[in-house]
């Protein structure tokens, strides 16, 4: 998971935004970008990244629903949020933790999978 984005609406301005940060923080100009089949994400991948191959295929996004359905799991008894910041908050933490899981950060890479978020967790509260 490259970054995680609330918003309040799902439109092509909120996109933008979205592919604008995960640049910026990832520092990673991506060759090809898998979403669903929302109308919004076109129009701002071509002003974001206009030479980027944009997959929309059903099938390629099932890893990433998969991935979407823990986070479900944990808002479930939550029954939502009262603020976007909170959502926010939290989906972006959850990125970070799938991530860390995953080995898909420099602070895990090397670590066998049972010991990456042990190994990860001393370093990421000296950071907060």
């Amino acid at each position: 998971m490259v970054d995680a984005f609330f918003s309040e609406r799902r439109n092509a301005a909120a996109a933008q935004a979205f592919f604008e940060r995960a640049l910026v923080e990832t520092e990673v100009t991506p060759v090809r970008v898998t979403s669903d089949k929302a109308k919004c994400y076109p129009p701002a991948l071509r002003a974001v990244l206009p030479g980027v191959e944009h997959r929309r295929s059903k099938y390629l996004n099932n890893g990433l629903e998969r991935d979407h359905s823990h986070l479900k799991q944990r808002l479930y008894p939550m029954r939502g949020f009262k603020r976007g910041t909170s959502a926010d908050t939290l989906a972006r933490g959850h990125a970070l933790i799938r991530n860390l899981r995953g080995g898909f950060s420099s602070l895990t890479a090397d670590v066998t999978p049972n010991l990456r978020l042990a190994t990860a967790w001393p370093q990421l509260t000296r950071v907060l």
